[in-house]
């Protein structure tokens, strides 16, 4: 569907001095939209709608503005719009103007099957370029109903969870994952295939210590500074205390990243050495057997022993600790995606949540089942509803 600027947005736009954000948005054969076009002004959104009705997808599609597989991390090929002509396929497109000052930035991103590119990215109508180039321009984090088992999933789900984070702080982070992750891939295919190659292996193991180290460097100062953050507020959402439990993590509790870099050095060595003796295959003690390890400060309790409820409170403050940590530069658009959260808050904690997000320069887009809910934020926020495929610009 296409949404055309009204008067009540010019109008809104003229008095009042916007934030930075998404002003246009555009979806092509994207999930159960075969084409939508949203022309906004920058202040928040709220989007409601029956479930299944397609608010979520909104919600994804941004989030593929950032780095990675997106808030579902879905596969390129499941995302395209079941309702496509045999021309198009699986492909689909998502594409947005950003909103800072007078300036405008336009940022697209696209998947086609038949391409030998995993994603397209262009900015300003420049393509070939890396999707790491949109961190220069904006800044996407979420919350979902699919992170609440956040703190009884895997450590992996964890690593990921933080990565993200980090990795928004630092743009630099995700390539240093990256980089750690194929030296590692790279390693442990040489052990299955039989190949003990010594300068082989050092060479391997040079980059796995001096990205490994890295990363969990830059794991420890995040949270170091989330730690401060979480607790220079008082209000009604729980207190963790957040750290990193693993090899790397220990030896740079009380030692110089140098130092830390040597010892791992060694561990990998011995490994090796493991390896090509007894046959003891198994994958590197790294960053990448880290956990996130979140503990209720006023309890003690770890996070995995808390109840439903404590577990979604503690995501959102940490989301907000994570929000209060953005950098704040004029040309970078900070966006935040909850998606049905405020639905499961009482009202104290609801009203504290909303005026936290509207101190921070922030767009956020949040979604929900009953309008009802929002009624106090009033012109603070746009208000959309979504209905078969369909969404439209509702009065507050």
């Amino acid at each position: 569907m296409i949404h055309r600027e009204n008067s009540k947005i010019k109008k809104f736009h003229e008095k009042v001095k916007q934030p930075n954000g998404i002003v246009k948005l555009t979806l092509t054969n994207f999930r159960n939209y075969k084409e939508l076009r949203l022309v906004l002004d920058s202040r928040s959104l709220v989007i409601t709608g029956d479930n299944g009705a397609g608010k979520t997808n909104i919600l994804e599609a941004i989030s593929l503005l950032a780095r990675g597989s997106g808030l579902r991390n879905s596969k390129l090929s499941e995302i395209g719009s079941r309702d496509v002509d045999e021309e198009h396929g699986d492909s689909w497109a998502v594409a947005a103007s950003l909103k800072y000052g007078n300036e405008i930035t336009n940022l697209g991103t696209s998947y086609d099957p038949l391409s030998n590119e995993k994603r397209k990215a262009n900015i300003n109508g420049r393509g070939g370029i890396s999707l790491s180039y949109f961190a220069e321009h904006i800044s996407v984090l979420w919350l979902t109903p699919q992170m609440d088992n956040l703190f009884i999933e895997s450590p992996s789900d964890r690593r990921k969870f933080l990565d993200r984070m980090v990795s928004v702080i630092d743009p630099g982070h995700a390539g240093r994952c990256a980089a750690f992750d194929r030296a590692n891939r790279q390693r442990m295919k040489l052990f299955r295939d039989g190949m003990y190659d010594e300068k082989w292996h050092e060479a391997l193991e040079d980059v796995l210590c001096r990205y490994g180290v890295s990363i969990s460097a830059a794991r420890i100062d995040f949270l170091n500074r989330m730690n401060k953050s979480i607790c220079e507020y008082q209000g009604p959402f729980p207190i963790p205390t957040l750290s990193m439990v693993g090899e790397i993590d220990t030896l740079l509790a009380d030692r110089p990243a140098i130092e830390a870099e040597e010892l791992f050095r060694e561990n990998l060595e011995e490994k090796r050495l493991n390896v090509s003796k007894r046959g003891d295959l198994s994958s590197t003690e790294g960053p990448n057997r880290s956990d996130l390890k979140v503990v209720m400060k006023d309890n003690g309790r770890v996070a995995s022993e808390c109840s439903t409820g404590e577990q979604k409170a503690l995501l959102v403050s940490i989301i907000l600790a994570n929000l209060s940590l953005l950098p704040f530069k004029k040309n970078i658009t900070r966006i935040l995606l909850l998606d049905e959260v405020v639905a499961h808050l009482d009202e104290g904690r609801r009203s504290f949540l909303f005026d936290r997000l509207f101190q921070t320069n922030t767009q956020v887009w949040i979604t929900g089942t009953d309008k009802n809910i929002f009624s106090s934020l009033g012109d603070k926020v746009q208000y959309f509803t979504v209905d078969k495929s369909m969404i439209s610009l509702s009065l507050s």
